[in-house]
């Protein structure tokens, strides 16, 4: 589905790639699925997010045995350094999500304003249930579910 703005999809480096709509994700995919050095892309969705597109690849996880102040210390089980692999694309806010965001969803949502003085500061007091309804909510209301 189509709508009537544009938006850009660029990557470092290179010119943005015009594509419809954010609700046009095809669009977006598959420049990640035609993109050889497996980089990202970002654009801003109709809601205003600036959202990154991870293509699909392989990346380590965890930290060297010998970092500083790694939990457990060099001999630690916690985090060790471990190869993984994703194998679809998906997108991800590059910002946390506002208190003025979450309320289009939740209107009288309950927050802490002393950590959160603004509509602008990042939301708080959101359970993950809360944080995985506002994003079911949010491709929802950009289409892309």
């Amino acid at each position: 589905m189509l709508c009537a703005h544009d938006i850009k999809v660029a990557n470092s480096g290179h010119a943005p790639v015009q594509c419809r709509s954010a609700r046009n994700k095809i669009c977006i995919w598959q420049e990640l699925a035609t993109n050889e050095r497996g980089q990202s892309y970002w654009y801003v969705s109709e809601k205003g997010h600036t959202m990154v597109a991870i293509p699909p690849g392989g990346f380590s996880m965890g930290s060297p045995s010998s970092e500083e102040g790694r939990d457990g210390g060099p001999e630690g089980t916690i985090e060790p350094k471990h190869h993984k692999v994703i194998v679809r694309p998906f997108a991800i806010s590059a910002k946390e999500v506002t208190v003025e965001q979450f309320l289009r969803f939740r209107k009288n949502h309950p927050y802490n304003k002393q950590y959160a003085p603004a509509t602008d500061c990042p939301m708080n007091g959101a359970s993950w249930y809360d944080a995985a309804a506002y994003c079911n909510w949010l491709s929802e209301q950009e289409n892309i579910c």
